[in-house]
């Protein structure tokens, strides 16, 4: 997690954006620790959202699925398990670091009140 600033001392109010995963809703037998942390982030989210609200900052939480990035290598050069992953999609593809990066900063949702991780 990356934090620039204080929330503390914010006048005006503000974001606060954490990256999650969907790895928070499912067991898993390998990457059961993984998941656990990714709930506390969902917590994480649900109770800066009540603690710093009141002063105007907002905080949400993104969960995406497979991103294609260097930490979930393992599991996209799996060919099988990249077809299973793709078939389980609406849009027949894993998801691309893009996907996902500018969209909680510019989208108009962002300014609504806090709100707990958005599956």
């Amino acid at each position: 997690m990356q934090l620039r600033g204080s929330a503390h001392g914010c006048q005006r109010g503000g974001s606060i954006i954490i990256v999650s995963s969907i790895g928070a809703n499912q067991g898993s037998s390998t990457l059961g620790v993984y998941g656990m942390s990714k709930a506390a982030d969902f917590a994480l989210v649900r109770n800066l959202a009540i603690e710093w609200g009141p002063q105007g900052i907002r905080a949400n939480g993104i969960a995406p699925g497979l991103i294609k990035t260097d930490f979930s290598r393992a599991l996209w050069q799996n060919e099988q398990l990249l077809r299973n992953v793709e078939q389980g999609t609406p849009v027949r593809r894993i998801g691309q670091p893009e996907d996902i990066g500018a969209s909680p900063c510019s989208s108009r949702r962002a300014q609504r009140p806090t709100s707990p991780a958005r599956r």
